[in-house]
């Protein structure tokens, strides 16, 4: 079990992270866009599989776990050579997932009713 000043370091970790997400997933955006411009080529693949592993593993790692799923999902999809429409749909669950991953808590029914 962690002690208090530990969680603090690690929550201090994750919060920097959080911040960094914004141009991680947008970074990765950018590559894979460009390997859907030539999904055979594998110089324009590699850094999209590349970059979504980093970020699977770096998510997964800090406690951020449907971010990191969804980067797997699409590094599977681009390590795989699926269709473009497949890695467009894996892209876009990664956006649905950094969006409800930065999202604010949502407030409890009991702080609503106060």
């Amino acid at each position: 079990m962690l002690d208090a000043a530990m969680r603090e370091k690690l929550e201090a970790l994750r919060r920097r992270l959080a911040e960094r997400l914004p141009g991680m997933v947008a970074e990765l955006e950018d590559v894979v866009r460009r390997c859907l411009e030539s999904p055979a080529d594998p110089g324009r693949r590699e850094p999209a599989v590349r970059g979504s592993h980093t970020l699977a593993g770096t998510a997964g790692t800090y406690g951020f776990l449907d971010l990191g799923r969804a980067a797997r999902g699409l590094e599977l999809l681009l390590r795989d050579g699926a269709a473009p429409v497949a890695v467009e749909a894996g892209l876009a669950e990664l956006r649905r997932a950094f969006a409800v991953t930065l999202a604010p808590p949502a407030e409890s029914a009991v702080q609503r009713s106060a």
